[in-house]
């Protein structure tokens, strides 16, 4: 199972689209997955004017994103977790500090990383089969791509703490009530949202929206370098503790099974 990150440039809108190979499947991220989303930031930032607003989505629609796919999984231990949570932190930044209006565009489970990345969204429209988890703890892990950080600021520290500690998944409306996203519906309805918040977006000024991005995320947003050293370090932390050895070896168990 291959996930790859292509952008589309039509003009007003970028989107950058998460798809998997064989179709069916849920993308999921590995080092060449993050390289890909970092070369699709970097080609629209350097699109030119035309852009006006970007859409992160998935190809799948019963998944956007799940997180780590099974490989990267297998191949991080106590060593290796820290570049891997830096790495993902850098990119993930990329994305909150592209100076467009970004908007994750969330159709099923987005779960892990895959909410990690809709998070670093300005903010998320989903269909009505959308739903959101941390499941790291139920691994042993925490969650590494500022999910920590981001999801308290979106719907403050308790909620956070009963997504995280519980490890279930809430669905759209519940997401929704919570201030997790900015809308939900049906798919016709959720297209139709999204061209009219494009065309609203697109009847402004390009840089008094770019301006305006700038300084709510000053104001709003949590110290980036030091969410990154933060989440490394407990990430460390986590992956060296024999309860997680365990819980990871009984997941891939059941994943060989399959």
């Amino acid at each position: 199972m291959i996930t790859t990150v292509k952008i589309e440039l039509r003009a007003p809108v970028a989107r950058i689209i998460f798809s998997v190979d064989p179709p069916g499947k849920p993308p999921a991220v590995d080092y060449d997955v993050i390289d890909q989303l970092e070369e699709a930031v970097k080609g629209i930032a350097s699109a030119g004017p035309d852009i006006r607003l970007v859409l992160v989505e998935s190809s799948e629609p019963r998944y956007f994103v799940v997180g780590a796919n099974l490989k990267a999984l297998q191949q991080i231990d106590s060593q290796s977790i820290r570049p891997w949570v830096r790495r993902g932190h850098d990119v993930f930044n990329m994305l909150q500090e592209l100076e467009l209006p970004v908007i994750a565009v969330v159709r099923g489970f987005a779960g892990g990383g895959g909410l990690e990345l809709a998070l670093a969204c300005d903010f998320i429209y989903a269909a009505d089969n959308a739903r959101f988890a941390l499941p790291e703890a139920g691994l042993g892990l925490i969650p590494g791509w500022g999910g920590s950080h981001r999801l308290p600021l979106r719907i403050g520290a308790a909620r956070a703490k009963e997504m995280a500690f519980s490890a279930r998944p809430i669905d759209a409306a519940t997401a929704y009530d919570w201030g997790l996203i900015n809308w939900y519906g049906p798919e016709d309805e959720l297209q139709e949202k999204l061209e009219e918040i494009s065309t609203s977006i697109s009847a402004n000024s390009r840089i008094s929206v770019a301006m305006e991005k700038q300084l709510i995320n000053s104001a709003d947003s949590p110290d980036n370098p030091r969410m990154k050293f933060e989440e490394a370090a407990a990430s460390t932390a986590a992956m060296s503790s024999s309860d997680t050895s365990r819980r990871l070896e009984e997941f891939f168990e059941k994943r060989r099974k399959k």
